[in-house]
């Protein structure tokens, strides 16, 4: 749920920590009849040093399972994206409430956090469950505008308001490493975003019946378009592709199997090199 909210704000994937869950469990579990929003938590020195948390309260939460209330939680942090400009590193909207919001939201979002633990627990004399998520190694600053602004990335998702989006992040880091790779060949002519093919491929990627090809039957507006797609099975770097260059250097490394004065591929390629 975390990293695929940090994902649209370029910021890299939270690793599990072990120690903290186990420590922020068993301390929730030990004050689950008295717990509330401002119960202070007595965990070691180094995670309340390294370490900063949000927290969550929800009502009705026994009719509720645990991956719902995780998604609840996770959700409410989140609203914090609609008050924040990422030019600025400011909130946009000033008061008590927002800028909890906003805290929360920062904390989610912080790129020089690269682990996180997660606790519930339910206090028994009502229906109220807590989640507490814990961002640690380095600990978010919330109060900091310049590391706000160095920490929390804009929304990469563009959207004509039809639902209809793209990834603008992704698709200027692609641009800009095209046009570098095309600039040291002769005849270099740079390419433009087409901002509505960008539009109909992120519909299609993101379809739920995409099968990691695209026939000519389905490309509609972009049938004239050739295609290069990507595929990596390696779940561990899976969310390196949208952070990085790693689709764009992969397909310009097929130089070395062109021979490029004649115009046709070096001899002795399997059939996979030539596709």
């Amino acid at each position: 749920m975390h990293n695929k909210m940090r994902l649209l704000h370029e910021s890299t994937p939270l690793e599990f920590d072990g120690e903290v869950a186990k420590a922020l469990q068993s301390d929730l579990n030990l004050k689950s009849n008295v717990i509330n929003e401002n119960t202070v938590l007595d965990l070691d020195a180094e995670i309340q040093t390294n370490c900063d948390k949000n927290v969550y309260r929800l009502e009705g939460s026994d009719q509720k399972d645990i991956t719902t209330i995780s998604q609840s939680a996770a959700d409410d942090w989140y609203k914090g994206s609609k008050i924040y400009n990422a030019e600025t590193g400011h909130m946009t909207v000033f008061d008590d409430e927002n800028t909890k919001m906003f805290e929360n939201f920062v904390r989610m979002m912080y790129k020089a956090s690269t682990k996180a633990a997660f606790g519930m627990v339910k206090n028994p004399k009502d229906d109220v469950a807590y989640v507490v998520g814990y961002y640690c190694y380095d600990k978010p600053v919330t109060n900091d505008v310049a590391k706000v602004k160095a920490n929390v990335g804009r929304y990469c998702i563009v959207d004509d308001g039809n639902g209809k989006g793209y990834n603008d992040c992704y698709n200027q880091r692609a641009l800009t490493r095209h046009n570098e790779r095309r600039q040291a060949h002769s005849g270099y002519v740079p390419l433009a975003l087409d901002k509505d093919i960008a539009r109909a491929i992120h519909a299609l990627l993101t379809s739920e019946d995409f099968q990691g090809t695209i026939s000519t039957q389905d490309r509609g507006d972009y049938a004239n378009c050739g295609q290069n797609i990507f595929t990596l099975t390696d779940q561990t770097k899976q969310s390196q592709v949208s952070l990085t260059n790693m689709a764009s250097d992969f397909w310009y490394d097929g130089k070395q199997h062109w021979n490029i004065p004649s115009g046709v591929p070096k001899v002795g390629l399997s059939d996979s090199q030539n596709d």
